[in-house]
């Protein structure tokens, strides 16, 4: 017997709006993804995380730039290998297609 699996509309939806955002956007949903809920967001206490200045969308006024701080963090996520960065296969990641400082597509 072949089980029917369900199409999720929502996947779908979500990886269309995944690309349209911008560095400061997908840290942002990065953020949210690490968190329970928005309120976590804007509590964080993981203040040594590079995408934290990042976490509510806005660009800080002095320090790194987005694409800085997504490939630092790529690079904490991925034990500081810059080999598994470039091989990550999280592709569901909102960070993921700028892991590299340039925009990758699949």
């Amino acid at each position: 017997m072949v089980e029917n699996f369900p199409t999720f509309v929502l996947d779908d939806k979500r990886e269309e709006n995944m690309e349209r955002l911008t560095r400061v956007k997908a840290i942002r949903a990065k953020c949210i993804d690490c968190s329970e809920n928005l309120a976590d967001v804007r509590n964080c206490t993981f203040t040594d995380c590079a995408l934290y200045p990042f976490r509510m969308g806005h660009k800080p006024k002095n320090g790194k730039t987005a694409s800085q701080a997504i490939r630092e963090h790529c690079l904490w996520c991925c034990c500081d290998s810059k080999k598994e960065v470039r091989l990550c296969p999280a592709t569901e990641c909102p960070i993921w297609r700028y892991r590299r400082g340039k925009e990758d597509v699949l």
